[in-house]
Formats: structure tokens, sequence, C-alpha cells
């Protein structure tokens, strides 16, 4: 009976000939296949070239390019990333790169093995994008997901490498903010409340307390405490096919937020039509639970308030997004002199250096009137004194 043929062990060498050897090796299994890769090799001269090549071979075999890439698609790597991932991302988050994989990624360059790609081949993936008109928002988010994933790959041991990280996607030009004015926002929140009064508490609560789009839709009666006068967020409502869900806040942390009287009388009238309204409702509206419900007594779809908020803006031509209503919030804080701290906190941003830099302009601009109320405060231009003015006006009349 015949003995069955042994494959090569890994780093094997055969002698061919005088001065010519042959190596062989035999990769691991590849983490997304199961196959094994063979990798031969000849040799011209000695023992020692033939065992330094053999050392080489075995290296670039522990290299991802070889081990899981030389045999595994781009796409296969993305979608074990996003297995390995969805638990620790956001809902809305690992949907959107699901979408942003099969539409931009799957169908090309997620074809290629992963040791075949390069920083090039994705900057031209982008030059692409950019020629079919995607917006430098979505590239962006096409990078981003390729920069994750592969690198991802590289702690598996798969690549030795990121190429994402050496590739150029489109830089984000910054977006100079221009909030309404006070004029504007009151004449939005007049005609929200002409239009549906839950859209005008809403809008009013936006203008008010500077909270996100999510964060508003994922209130709660319970979070309002009318006595002790603040708010607290701790979610926010999102919507994955049509279907809303709630999660944590964008930094994962609660905060409790001061509401001034008007806020307060707003919401109390807000829930007493809530009430009136859920008066001889069948049993699916979910009850006095959420501050902007929906149907079936879920919250309100965010994109239904966007919608709605985008008409009523169009009708009064001022030129607003929601999403100004927060800047509108934090530029009359900064302006009024409340600290960068305590609008950051209020914003719910990360620290206090995200709004610094955010608002760094208005910042600049408040400290400049800053300047002008102190050389009028020491100097004693404009005060009481009529005749030659304050002790440091004297002063500079003097010099």
């Amino acid at each position: 009976m015949a003995t069955p043929r042994r494959s090569p062990t890994p780093g094997h060498i055969r002698r061919r000939g005088a001065n010519t050897w042959q190596i062989l090796l035999e990769s691991a299994p590849d983490p997304l296949t199961g196959q094994r890769r063979r990798v031969g090799r000849t040799v011209h001269g000695t023992r020692q070239d033939a065992e330094r090549v053999r050392a080489e071979l075995v290296l670039d075999l522990g290299d991802g390019r070889t081990q899981a890439g030389g045999r595994s698609r781009l796409s296969d790597v993305i979608d074990r990333w996003l297995e390995h991932a969805t638990p620790e991302l956001a809902p809305k988050t690992a949907y959107n790169y699901r979408h942003i994989h099969d539409r931009y990624v799957r169908g090309g360059i997620g074809r290629r093995p992963i040791e075949k790609i390069g920083p090039v081949d994705l900057d031209d993936l982008y030059a692409r994008l950019r020629a079919d008109d995607l917006s430098t928002k979505t590239i962006r988010n096409v990078h981003a997901l390729l920069r994750r994933a592969l690198a991802q790959a590289v702690r598996w041991g798969w690549l030795r490498q990121n190429p994402a990280v050496l590739a150029s996607p489109p830089r984000t030009r910054g977006r100079r903010l221009s909030p309404p004015s006070a004029e504007e926002v009151q004449r939005i929140i007049t005609a929200a409340f002409d239009a549906d009064a839950s859209l005008g508490t809403f809008v009013f609560l936006a203008a008010t307390t500077g909270a996100r789009r999510g964060e508003l839709g994922g209130l709660r009666w319970s979070d309002v405490d009318f006595e002790k006068r603040q708010l607290v967020i701790e979610r926010s409502v999102y919507a994955v096919d049509g279907t809303t869900a709630t999660k944590g806040t964008k930094t994962d942390r609660a905060r409790r937020i001061a509401l001034g009287p008007a806020t307060l009388e707003v919401l109390r009238r807000h829930r007493d039509l809530t009430l009136q309204t859920l008066e001889g409702a069948g049993p699916d509206c979910g009850g006095l639970t959420w501050v902007f419900p929906g149907m079936n007594g879920r919250p309100l779809h965010p994109d239904t308030l966007t919608q709605r908020f985008r008409r009523l803006v169009l009708q009064l031509g001022v030129p607003c997004r929601l999403h100004d209503l927060r800047h509108f919030v934090a530029t009359q804080a900064l302006a009024a002199g409340v600290p960068v701290r305590t609008v950051s906190g209020r914003l719910g941003h990360a620290n206090a250096s995200t709004t610094h830099n955010i608002y760094a302009h208005f910042i600049e601009a408040s400290d400049r009137d800053a300047a002008a109320t102190l050389d009028l405060l020491v100097a004693g231009e404009g005060d009481d004194h009529a005749e030659g003015g304050g002790p440091g006006a004297r002063h500079l009349h003097a010099v």
C-alpha cells in the first residue's frame, strides 16, 4: 500500500542540484476562507543562501498580505470587521457603514485582494467618487469605513500597514457659521406655534436649550423636572429603515441643563395639550411618555421634525437650518459672557476645547467687546465725569 504523500512543511528545503535549492512553505489557514497558501522558490547558491531566503519567506507568510490578504478580498475584510465591530458601533453608524460598503465599495475595489491595495488605489477611488458628484462628506465617510476596517486587519495581523492611513481623501472646507439673529429666531418660533403647537414647542426648546435634534426627540416627560427647573438629557432618538429607536447621547453621558421660566411655561402648556390629545386615544398611544410622541407609542421620527422645520423657514424666507438653532444658543450665550465651560456643558460637547474650536471666531469677537468695555470702565470715557472724564481719561489727556 502506497504511503500517502505529505504536504511540505513550512520552510522545507530540497536540494535540486549542485547549487540549486527548492524552498516550499505552507501558510496557516486563511482566517476568512480557511484555505492554506503554498509558496515555492528556487534558489541558486549555497545552503546558507537558501536558508536566508527561507527565513524571508516565513516572515512574508506571517504578513497579512500573504496570510489573510492573499486570498481575501477587501469586501470580505470589511464584512468581517463589521461583524466584529457592530456591537460597539451606534446602530445608525453600523447601518450607514453597510450602506456605504454595498453602494461604493463592494462592486468595485471591494473585489480586489487586500494585499494588492495601496494608497494610490484608494485615492483613485476617491477621485472617481468625486467625478460622480458625491459630496466631500460622503467620500470621507467611505474613507472612514476603509480606514477602520483596514486598521482592524492590521491589528489582526493580516496586513503590515494600513494603506488608508497614507491615502488622501478630499479635505473638508470649514463652513462659516451663520446662526440666525434673535429677531429671526423669534419669527420662526411665532410661525411654528401658528402652524402647530407641538412644532412650536420643539423649536422653542431647540432655541433655548441648544440640544441636538435627536436628544429633543428622545425626551420623556420624566426627564422634565418642573420643581428643580431643569431638564435631563440622557438619550437620543434615531431612525433606521423608517423605524425609530433610542440610544445614549453622543458622548454617552447624561447631562442636566437649567430651564428658564418661559421654557417651563411652554412645556406645561404642551403637556396639557398632549394630555387632551391622548384622551380617547387607543391603548397603543403609549400614554404620557414622550414629550414629542409619534405613532404607536414611539417617539416622533426625527426626519419628520427636520422636514417640517425646513418647510417653515422656506415659507418665511429665513436662511436657517434646524441645527443652526444650536449655533444660535452657543453664540448668544458666549456673547452674553457665559463661560465656555458652561456653554460646553449645555451643548453636550465632550470637553470645552471642542466648544472653543467651533466658536473661536465668536469668542474672539466677544473678547474685543470685553476690551472695549474695560477701556470705558477703567479710563472713565463716557461716564458721569462730564468735565475731563474719569481719572484714566484725565491721565491720557495729560500724556
